[in-house]
């Protein structure tokens, strides 16, 4: 059977009210209703929660399978940062750096879509230098990676982002193609959409057990 759903998932549509809050941290959650069952069909309790540690960001992702039945879905983030930083900066003085050196393919993505198709794109290296049609056609969708973290840097002043990913199995690296947009993002993803279909027996889904839970989390330090 089908279900349909917004591209990235419905999660990101949906109107949240915290359920924690303190001086530095905040949760939101969600359950299940009438609305996401119409695409997808499983119960489910979800939670995001932000907390502020001295000078890192930690995203928390916590899910809990309230069915009877075994849970399949795919989670992950999309945090993007500005490059440049300061005026009298370009966009191509800022590169990621990898925490160790990479030999690494890139899925390939075809009609705004994930392909079963890769192509190697790091060899033995551990530096990207940023340019706008890096982007072309899409997503830098990288595999099989030993880094748990990736700096952004700049050639022109001494601030680094680090960027923390250990809990997710991909790492795209993405920024608006259709325009010269001053941002990258670093996206964390556990799963992943071929096509315009979700199948899940294909490569990428996860599943969770009845009454049984999930966390993953990224962290984002500044510098």
């Amino acid at each position: 059977q089908e279900y349909k759903m917004p591209m990235h998932g419905f999660f990101q549509d949906m109107e949240l009210s915290p359920t924690k809050f303190t001086n530095n941290e905040i949760e939101f959650s969600i359950k299940d209703d009438e609305n996401t069952l119409k695409m997808y069909p499983y119960h489910f309790t979800f939670s995001v929660k932000y907390t502020i540690f001295r000078n890192k960001i930690i995203v928390s992702f916590n899910i809990k399978n309230n069915g009877k039945d075994v849970m399949y879905y795919m989670i992950g983030g999309h945090p993007g940062f500005n490059a440049p930083l300061y005026k009298g900066e370009s966009y191509e003085d800022y590169y990621v750096k990898f925490q160790q050196k990479e030999t690494s393919d890139a899925m390939q993505v075809v009609d705004g879509y994930l392909a079963s198709e890769f192509v190697r794109y790091l060899d033995t290296q551990d530096t990207i230098t940023l340019a706008h049609n890096l982007f072309v056609p899409d997503a830098i969708v990288l595999t099989n990676l030993k880094s748990s973290y990736v700096d952004l840097l700049s050639t022109k002043n001494e601030k680094k982002i680090r960027f923390h990913f250990k809990d997710f199995k991909i790492l795209a690296i993405w920024s608006l193609n259709k325009k010269e947009a001053d941002y990258v993002c670093f996206e964390p993803w556990n799963g992943i959409q071929h096509d315009f279909v979700i199948d899940i027996e294909k490569m990428g889904v996860l599943n969770l057990k009845p009454n049984k839970k999930a966390k993953y989390s990224y962290t984002i330090e500044c510098f």
